[in-house]
């Protein structure tokens, strides 16, 4: 798994909602509709108010 600080991942975050949109990469849920469809459990402080980059390169 490759580590990366906080600005890098904010940096590939922003970078991805430019290519993809403001939507997850994996299940096209746009991120306003997170908390409404996943509940708590993503409502946290954290989750759900903004996508998290959790790809991970296995090669």
């Amino acid at each position: 798994m490759i580590e990366i600080n906080k600005k890098e991942k904010d940096e590939l975050r922003d970078s991805l909602y430019k290519r993809d949109g403001v939507k997850c990469y994996y299940c096209g849920i746009k991120e306003e509709d997170f908390i409404r469809i996943w509940g708590k459990f993503y409502g946290g402080r954290t989750r759900g108010q903004k996508l998290e980059v959790d790809r991970r390169d296995k090669g």
